[in-house]
């Protein structure tokens, strides 16, 4: 997905008086979306079963000799003991199966608690995450309504490379998807269960469980700027200044109230005084919204 050249935040009037009183932004954690499957994916191994076959299959390979063991890693530790026995003739094959069998057990075992932890910890995740949805568009009349009070509310327009304050050009594209969020492939299972290789960090693994939603909801074209707080009880959200000249534009709603537009229009002032203001408008030959600038 491109980057577009600007961000858009919906929100009601009340906000949005708030928003250019405070000159900040709220960031919320995901336990606050509307949403109930937005972030609810945890990381784990899915699907265990369906890849024990191929995890006897190297399971055996390495054994036999045939696959060779990176340099540094904990297989060649843990596995010594069997690959030592096989072609030796000094063990029975039937022994050697059934050690081979109760190896493969216990990494699954590890794997399923692995999996009972990690539903635990990413619920206590999710109260330090803090997320700030943008859009990469406002025309569209159901983000008017679902997000801006009806039409009664406004949309800021902010540079999407502004850097200071909340760093719009740190936001990332919302996919939307069908399937739910992986943060583990199969692969990543048998390499860290046989000791090949260590599981990818976790700063990379877990964002797209942060940044896919289902496929319902890609007509928002959504954004999202990710932060973690640096402790927990602190509430479910935290609040960052934006820079004055990162924002460009007011959008009012087609429904907004002339009070709250003229304490808009007041308010925009200021370090604010280059900011244009719209308001909108129902078009009489079209389902869409048009823009008057009124500033």
């Amino acid at each position: 997905m491109s980057r577009p050249p600007f961000f858009y935040k919906f929100c009601t009037a009340k906000v949005a008086k708030l928003h250019l009183k405070t000159r900040r932004l709220r960031f919320r954690s995901p336990l606050c979306f509307n949403d109930p499957f937005d972030c609810y994916f945890y990381p784990c191994f899915s699907g265990l079963r369906r890849h024990v076959d191929t995890l006897e299959k190297r399971h055996h390979a390495i054994l036999a000799g045939e696959e060779v063991l990176p340099a540094g890693s904990s297989a060649a530790f843990n596995l010594a003991p069997l690959i030592g026995l096989v072609g030796t003739g000094k063990v029975p094959p039937d022994v050697i199966e059934r050690t081979r069998k109760s190896h493969i057990a216990r990494l699954l075992a590890v794997a399923n608690e692995f999996n009972r932890e990690s539903q635990f910890d990413w619920e206590e995740m999710l109260r330090r995450y803090r997320l700030m949805s943008l859009c990469a568009e406002n025309k569209n009349p159901l983000l008017w309504s679902h997000y801006a009070d009806r039409h009664r509310g406004a949309a800021f327009e902010f540079d999407a490379s502004a850097k200071e304050g909340v760093a719009f050009e740190t936001a990332m594209p919302v996919k939307y998807s069908r399937r739910v969020p992986c943060a583990y492939s199969g692969n990543d299972f048998i390499e860290s269960a046989l000791g090949l290789n260590p599981l990818p960090e976790a700063a990379q693994t877990l964002l797209p469980l942060v940044l896919t939603k289902s496929l319902e909801w890609s007509y928002e074209k959504e954004w999202r700027i990710v932060r973690v707080a640096a402790k927990e009880g602190q509430g479910l959200f935290a609040d960052l200044g934006f820079s004055p000249r990162s924002l460009s534009r007011i959008f009012l709603g087609c429904r907004i109230s002339i009070r709250s537009r003229r304490a808009i229009e007041r308010l925009a002032a200021g370090d604010l005084a280059h900011v244009e203001i719209y308001q909108a408008r129902q078009s009489q030959a079209r389902f869409a919204l048009e823009f008057d600038r009124v500033r």
